[in-house]
């Protein structure tokens, strides 16, 4: 099967590839090389239809985005990364907060969710008031 694409269409695939390839290897010490293998073939695809955006290293025989295009992929993955830090932390406050309380209780499934969904509301709720101001860590 062979899929054409327009120069502005292949611009916006080696985008999606590199966010794509840098959320599954960035935090592996071992990257999934069929993953590396099809993110070559993609950007080899872009280079030979010149697309100035794809740099070509003939000492290690790899294609690479321009600096400026990284950047722009890893600015989008930083949005990320706030987006998700801040969804999650209350999550994971309200479950510790919930364990911590649970001997005191005897919630059934639906009791449980509840109650943690209330506590995660809170920290939401103070998060959106004052961000890091009133968290601390207790030793």
């Amino acid at each position: 099967m062979k899929v054409n694409f327009t120069k502005k269409q292949m611009q916006q695939l080696i985008r999606i590839a590199e966010a794509g390839n840098w959320l599954a290897n960035s935090p592996r010490d071992e990257a999934i090389e069929s993953y590396d293998e099809i993110y070559q073939y993609i950007l080899e695809s872009a280079y030979k239809m010149g697309l100035e955006e794809i740099q070509y290293d003939k000492l290690l025989d790899l294609y690479f985005l321009k600096p400026e295009v990284e950047d722009e992929i890893h600015q989008l993955a930083e949005e990320y990364d706030s987006y998700t830090f801040w969804e999650t932390l209350p999550i994971k406050l309200a479950e510790r907060d919930y364990e911590r309380e649970k001997h005191l209780r005897n919630d059934d499934p639906e009791s449980r969710f509840l109650r943690i969904t209330e506590i995660e509301e809170s920290y939401i709720e103070e998060f959106m008031e004052d961000g890091f101001e009133k968290l601390v860590i207790k030793k």
